[in-house]
């Protein structure tokens, strides 16, 4: 085990315990990283990033040492300073070692918070953006990706859909309301259009719905298709097919709605014209 003179821990607010842990420091914490829990690659990552982005605050939640130096919580924030060579300010608690057990026992047990919980809005506004990211290329969505996006048209639309009353899973679903407010963005039809077409698949009969909303409504719930499900690809039954019925709205010859490599890669490229102009940045920095 390395050898650490705790001394080494110096606070910077003795008030609150926080002191500055650079690279070296860390990755010599990190030896004594012994009998931890499981190390989880992608979230040592995605802190990482956070690092990188220049979003890491020190949070309440201490990273715990040992008077000796052995790591009890906070392996993944250290790897994630010897990762970007940047120097973090933490909240640090000291422990006596016999304490180790006792301690690590006892953490990571509260229930952690959702990023519609950070941004204090509803979990039916942040799921459809939530997709669209991930389709884009994030792997992990924080809540700082996810403000510009909901603080946008794109979010304000994604509110005005679920404002809305609908009965059926289908038009309730997270990912027809995706791929309506990018096709509104994105030119394809207008608000206006979009929502008498919404208007009316949630309040009159399939009779009276346009020809290719009846097709989609039968393929999605023909339980004899094994449909894609996929949270983060544009090949998501829900959000392609939707995309067609909208792009495809006035078309009354259609027999099925057939999805080529043609429709998927036009809309991931409506995906990522509609959040490249709301956040040119949003991808500049991903790991």
């Amino acid at each position: 085990m390395a050898n650490i003179d705790i001394n080494e821990i110096r606070h910077t607010k003795l008030e609150d315990s926080k002191t500055w842990i650079g690279p070296t420091l860390a990755s010599r914490l990190m030896e004594n990283n012994i009998c931890n829990r499981d190390f989880r690659p992608g979230w040592a990552k995605d802190i990482a990033r956070q690092m990188k982005l220049g979003r890491w605050r020190a949070s309440p939640e201490p990273i715990v040492i040992t008077t000796r130096g052995r790591v009890v919580n906070g392996q993944h924030r250290l790897w994630a300073v010897v990762d970007t060579g940047t120097t973090q300010e933490f909240t640090v608690t000291v422990i006596p070692d016999e304490q180790y057990t006792e301690i690590f026992e006892i953490l990571d047990q509260g229930a952690s918070r959702s990023n519609a919980d950070v941004l204090r809005e509803n979990a039916r506004d942040i799921t459809p953006l939530n997709f669209l990211l991930r389709v884009a290329g994030i792997k992990t969505v924080k809540h700082q990706d996810l403000r510009p996006f909901i603080e946008s048209d794109l979010g304000r639309i994604i509110k005005k859909i679920n404002e809305r009353k609908a009965t059926g899973k289908i038009w309730k679903h997270n990912l027809f309301k995706a791929a309506m407010a990018v096709s509104i963005l994105d030119g394809v039809l207008s608000e206006e259009e979009a929502f008498g077409i919404y208007d009316n698949l949630i309040t009159s009969t399939i009779t009276n719905w346009p020809h290719v909303f009846g097709l989609l409504y039968m393929q999605l719930t023909d339980g004899s298709i094994q449909l894609n499900s996929s949270g983060r690809s544009v090949k998501n039954d829900w959000f392609i097919r939707t995309m067609f019925a909208l792009k495809n709205r006035n078309k009354r010859d259609l027999k099925m709605i057939r999805i080529y490599n043609n429709t998927l890669v036009e809309s991931e490229a409506c995906v990522m014209r509609v959040l490249t102009e709301i956040n040119p940045h949003f991808l500049s920095t991903e790991l």
